[in-house]
Formats: structure tokens, sequence, C-alpha cells
């Protein structure tokens, strides 16, 4: 069994992600056949730093928001993994609708436990955070996710479903998202 770790890259997180890049390529060596790391949207065109250097992914390239949600769930990832740099950026910038798209399509979160999903994710109860709001560094991610992949895989899928609920609350749901999809289409 694959566990497939989705991570949105865009041009605003590169810091974040050059941030995780030594976790990255430490799942890449401690799980080589059974985690499979999954970067969507990113465009290595504008990655000047080469922020993913070292790190072994299956690709996906960016797309219209118009068939971001059907991509999303086409995909097939189980964990979608939001990597944060505790700043003021993120803290006061970043909102929480990586959680609601991922949610819509049953897909639970994994993020450090800061602002703003330490407001929405209840840890393993609708997805997952790692570390303490005083001190969610990366060195608290890999030691988080063995013991989720060792111990708690089972409850991946059913976070994924708690998710699912939780974004529907919010109006989030399938048919407001095909209402959307059907103005472009």
């Amino acid at each position: 069994l694959t566990v497939r770790i989705g991570i949105v890259v865009n041009t605003a997180n590169l810091e974040d992600i050059a941030y995780y890049n030594e976790q990255l390529q430490a799942i890449n060596k401690m799980y080589a056949n059974s985690v499979s790391i999954v970067i969507l949207g990113y465009k290595p065109e504008d990655d000047k730093n080469n922020t993913l250097d070292g790190v072994e992914f299956e690709y996906y390239k960016p797309v219209s928001i118009i068939h971001y949600y059907k991509y999303l769930k086409d995909i097939n990832i189980d964990l979608l993994f939001v990597p944060l740099i505790q700043n003021i950026y993120n803290a006061t910038s970043e909102s929480y609708k990586k959680y609601l798209e991922a949610g819509i399509n049953s897909i639970p979160v994994i993020a450090p436990n800061m602002n703003p999903y330490n407001r929405v994710i209840r840890d393993k109860e609708n997805g997952f955070l790692f570390g303490e709001p005083e001190d969610c560094s990366r060195e608290h991610f890999i030691p988080y996710l063995k013991n989720l992949l060792q111990n708690e895989l089972s409850l991946i899928k059913h976070f994924g479903i708690q998710a699912h609920k939780d974004a529907s609350r919010f109006d989030f749901n399938k048919n407001n998202i095909k209402v959307i999809s059907d103005l472009y289409s």
C-alpha cells in the first residue's frame, strides 16, 4: 500500500517548500516503496532556487481554477501536506481554503500547529497538526508522520471523511463546486 502525500506548490509558497526540503528527502529515503510525494501546480521555470532539489516526486502541472477541484480528486492523494514557516506572512495571510478544498474530496490535511489551520483542524479528529503552537517547526514533522504511518494509518481515510463533513458545513460542497465549474464549462 502506497500513501500519496500531495503538496500544492506555487510561487507564493516556495520559501515554505524549501524549508521542508530535507524532510521531503528524508521521506523519500525512509519510505521509498510506501510513500509517494505528489507535487501539484509547480512551475519549475518560476523556481529560481530549485526548491525541490534532491526530492523525488510525482509531478502534476498547474491547471486553471475551472479544473482544479476535479484535478484534486483525480490525482488520488491520501493526505495533503501544507508546509508553512512560522512567520508573520503565513500567520496573517494564509487561509484555510486548502483544508476546505481537500476536505470536499475527503482528503485530510497535515499541517503545522499554527494559524489558520489550528483553528479548523482538531488534531486526530478531522486532520493532523504537528508540533505545538509555540514550536511547530519542521523538526516535528518527520516524527509525527512516522507515528502516523506506523500506528495510525487507518485514521487517514476516517479523518478525510470528517474533513468532508466539515467542508460541507462551510457550504463548500460538491454541488456548489459543480455550479461554479459549470459557469466556466
